[in-house]
């Protein structure tokens, strides 16, 4: 039984109020509430009703979109990636997937951390298929993207990219570099300033898996 791939999700990210080229960007304040608005009742709906919440996103995506925050944007839209592969629509969240990392793409550039979680969220695509050396090779994009933004080793989608590319050369039978990834992940873990030891206990025992 495969094991499931964690997602990069930022729920209330810190909104950027400068545009790609450096100078002040726009926020149009009455989109962006209405926007948080509809992701607040899409929060409340997922755990009992996940259709709604899928509602709820589709209906704050363009408000994010109309508010001028393009990282809150494609935060939202990185979210209905989640909740659609959650919900076990993988058609729709393979478009979403694939629409999400081109406007990652064409906002905020190719090494933008969000654009490295687009590439996380979609590599999730070509695991569910099988096909491990297409998700490994997006997955270490992915960690170079991190590395160059200097949001390496200290935030959570390096580690969650970490445990998911070694997910993958698991099941690509390469064990003795998924030891090697899952080792950076054990570091992480331990230096948390506050450990999630269901976490911690996770990685460890996907290092026993590879030893046997």
């Amino acid at each position: 039984m495969k094991i499931t791939l964690a997602f990069i999700v930022w729920l209330f990210p810190l909104h950027s109020l400068i545009s790609q080229n450096g100078a002040p960007a726009f926020i149009d304040s009455l989109s962006l509430a209405k926007g948080e608005e509809w992701h607040g009742l899409a929060n409340e709906a997922y755990e009992n009703n996940i259709d709604s919440a899928i509602y709820f996103i589709r209906q704050a995506v363009p408000y994010f979109k109309k508010s001028g925050d393009q990282e809150r944007y494609i935060v939202e839209l990185l979210s209905l990636s989640v909740v659609l592969h959650h919900a076990g629509k993988f058609s729709r969240f393979q478009e979403n997937a694939i629409f999400t990392l081109s406007e990652a793409k064409s906002m905020l550039g190719e090494k933008h951390p969000y654009y490295a979680g687009a590439l996380n969220n979609l590599n999730t695509f070509y695991y569910d298929i099988g096909d491990f050396q297409k998700a490994i090779q997006m997955l270490k994009e992915s960690l170079l993207i991190y590395q160059d933004s200097g949001q390496n080793r200290d935030t959570e989608g390096f580690a969650t990219t970490l445990n998911n590319l070694a997910n993958n050369l698991t099941w690509s039978g390469d064990y003795e570099e998924a030891l090697e990834v899952l080792e950076q992940v054990r570091i992480i873990r331990e230096k948390e300033s506050q450990k999630d030891l269901i976490k911690l206990i996770m990685v460890y025992n996907a290092m026993a898996w590879n030893m046997d």
